[in-house]
């Protein structure tokens, strides 16, 4: 298998979507000052996500600098002192060190209350070619900090070019100041482009049916498109089929063949058809992009429009050659994608590939995505069927029959990962299975760009094997499928280096991405769904009087249910491992403060759910309808609680997103040489009714 992340490669008969972005940077040109001083209320409203960037370098350009009035008074933090240099043009350049997101500047201008400051502000990421971004002008009421707005962009450098203080009455070209705040954000990681290792695997090694994946839409669509990657083994021919209200091939909308022998066909097609049809070689074993794009509105009967990577395979649209066209009058409703026949059985085991499947509704003009599925959110080997033992929230008919879901190059014996919906019993699932996309990985080590903060691994580089040696101290993996997750006293946080005894601790553990779009926006409510976490572990070493949290339901700041923005992301729900027993710590109403959720003294509510020792345990977190449940399950010291409910938080007014947390996350004494390890064997989520 190939791994494919391509795009649609040509606008369709259908519409045609433009899509434009303008970044518009204006600044004032002429010889007249603009005064952007901005009180001290709106300095607030410029940006909630802005923090004042510390200064690390400033420099100035002049020899006429007050050797008394140096120029790192100017960012000391300190009213008392001043830096002062004298000169019509002096500049004064600031490193911030790193890239920022900039979003306003702080300047607090001797005799403020007095003087007014003509100045100018140019950015730069090199610190050599700078470009202007603003001109202003101060207020001339006040020595307090004025704010000045920028406008939003990425730099590395400032340089604060002055021209001395008008109104002196003396001629007077001494520019001075007291202090100087920079305020933004940090630059965010770019995220990284999903690949694709994962794809629906149709064979036809049984006479039971043909190998088949079938999606039914929630209803028909009357102008659509379709786009996938699909790839034939040899031996088998194999279709694709959109239809209507029957699923026959000579009854729907389009059926075209992928012929073993003899390239592309359209089935149940007359000659008109096929006399037009241009289509590209076939090849087995080659991944191809098929769009499909249908108009059942047209007077003269529904029209389709075909492209295979990229190329139309006739001239333009043709009608359907449906010999039931009442089946199709409204359109797509059922997408199938078979393989082979009943009396064409392949015990080869070739199949057909199927991944990057897209659905969209045409009908605003503007495809809008009603499906898709890259097929990653799965357990490898898991069925496609709903109705099989080994399925895991497979969204297709209970008509598909041996598709299931496979890897880059191989073929996986099934498994049934699916949780149970009542009791608990033994772990249900094999060492191993996690879906990799829906988590990224933090290790307390420094990033490489040296900003000081953890590092984060993402599973494009788990999947790969693509790891450093320091990264293998703390993330690895072993020969049986599990991973060792190593935590130690000192080491980075996502809030910087910690060596000491304080509420931030290091750890190597796991950060749900719950629809697997790898941003940490990627979160979920409480509502009305499910929410299940399952995950395997055994804490092999927790030095001193240390602590191991496992797991966790941790919530975010973002906007709420109702719709305020919520400023602090509490660690709502925590399962923490401590002298052989398993401790939930859970947060209370009691603890909320002006609608938020704090661990204020006496609001976190603890239960000691059962002992489990150094040995293998599973744990399940269960929020349903916004209540909370927790089981354990340790086959070595006998527990088995099942799911009990806990708390419900929804009914006391909690409206926070969430994600889940599992793997080891130390919370360590004084002891600077304490370490902690623990082995991760599993690690499934399940979202039930969530959007």
């Amino acid at each position: 298998m190939n791994c494919f992340s391509n795009p649609l490669k040509k606008n369709t008969w259908v519409g045609t979507l433009l899509v434009s972005s303008l970044l518009v940077i204006s600044c004032s040109t002429d010889n007249e000052s603009l005064d952007q001083s901005l009180s001290s209320s709106k300095a607030s409203q410029l940006s909630s996500e802005s923090e004042e960037i510390p200064v690390y370098g400033i420099v100035s350009d002049t020899d006429s600098q007050n050797k008394k009035r140096e120029v790192e008074y100017a960012i000391d933090e300190d009213s008392n002192s001043r830096w002062a240099a004298k000169g019509a043009e002096v500049n004064l350049d600031l490193d911030l060190e790193e890239i920022y997101n900039i979003d306003y500047i702080n300047i607090s201008w001797y005799k403020g209350s007095q003087y007014v400051y003509n100045f100018e502000i140019y950015s730069s990421n090199d610190g050599v070619a700078y470009t202007k971004i603003s001109e202003n002008r101060s207020t001339g009421s006040t020595t307090d900090l004025e704010t000045y707005d920028l406008p939003d962009a990425e730099y590395r450098f400032l340089r604060i070019k002055l021209f001395g203080p008008e109104n002196t009455g003396k001629g007077n070209t001494w520019n001075s100041i007291y202090d100087i705040e920079v305020y933004g954000s940090e630059v965010k990681e770019e995220e990284q482009e999903p690949v694709s290792v994962q794809n629906a695997f149709i064979t036809d090694t049984s006479d039971a049916d043909t190998g088949e994946l079938r999606l039914d839409l929630s209803e028909s669509l009357a102008t659509g498109m379709m786009s996938v990657i699909v790839n034939k083994g040899e031996t088998q021919d194999a279709f694709i089929n959109l239809s209507g209200t029957s699923t026959s091939r000579k009854n729907a909308m389009i059926d075209m063949r992928l012929d073993d022998g003899n390239g592309y066909s359209f089935t149940e097609s007359g000659d008109t058809v096929n006399s037009i049809a241009n289509f590209p070689d076939f090849f087995n074993n080659e991944a191809v992009e098929v769009v499909i794009t249908w108009d059942a509105t047209v007077a003269s009967g529904p029209v389709v429009f075909v492209t295979i990577d990229g190329q139309p395979v006739t001239d333009g649209a043709f009608v359907s050659e449906s010999q039931d066209i009442s089946a199709i009058q409204n359109g797509v409703k059922t997408v199938q994608f078979r393989l082979g026949g009943n009396s064409s059985l392949d015990a080869s085991g070739a199949g057909m590939l199927v991944d990057n499947l897209k659905i969209y509704d045409t009908s605003s003009g503007v495809p809008v995505i009603v499906f898709e599925d890259d097929f990653e959110s799965y357990p490898l080997g898991s069925s496609l069927n709903p109705d099989d033992a080994s399925a895991f929230n497979s969204p297709y008919k209970n008509n598909s029959f041996q598709a299931t879901v496979q890897g880059e190059g191989e073929v996986v014996t099934p498994v049934a990962p699916s949780l149970p919906v009542d009791g608990f019993g033994p772990a249900s699932v094999d060492v191993g299975v996690i879906t990799w996309k829906n988590w990224y990985l933090s290790v307390p080590i420094d990033r490489a760009d040296g900003s000081g903060k953890a590092t984060s691994i993402y599973y494009t580089d788990i999947l790969s094997n693509d790891l450093t040696d320091e990264e293998r101290e703390y993330f690895d993996f072993n020969e049986d499928g599990s991973f060792n997750m190593d935590a130690k006293f000192t080491g980075y946080t996502t809030s910087g280096y910690y060596d000491s005894f304080a509420s931030k601790y290091c750890r190597t553990e796991l950060r749900e991405y719950w629809q697997g779009n790898q941003t940490t926006s990627d979160n979920w409510y409480m509502d009305d769904a499910i929410h299940e976490l399952e995950t395997t572990l055994s804490v092999e070493k927790c030095e001193g009087e240390g602590k191991v949290y496992v797991a966790q339901i941790h919530g975010t700041k973002g906007t709420s249910l109702s719709g305020t923005e919520l400023t602090g992301g509490p660690a709502t729900i925590k399962v923490q491992w401590y002298n052989d027993n398993i401790i939930l710590e859970y947060y209370t109403v009691e603890g909320v403060v002006d609608g938020e959720w704090t661990s204020a003294s006496g609001t976190v509510a603890k239960a000691t759910v059962g002992n489990v020792g150094n040995n293998k345990f599973t744990v399940r977190l269960k929020t349903e309808e916004g209540r909370f449940y927790m089981a354990l399950y340790c086959e070595a010291t006998g527990v088995d609680t099942g799911y009990i409910e806990y708390y419900d938080y929804l009914a006391n007014g909690y409206e926070y997103q969430n994600y889940f947390k599992t793997g080891n996350y130390y919370r360590h004494d004084e002891d600077y040489t304490s370490i902690s390890e623990v082995t991760l064997y599993s690690a499934i989520t399940n979202h039930t009714n969530a959007e």
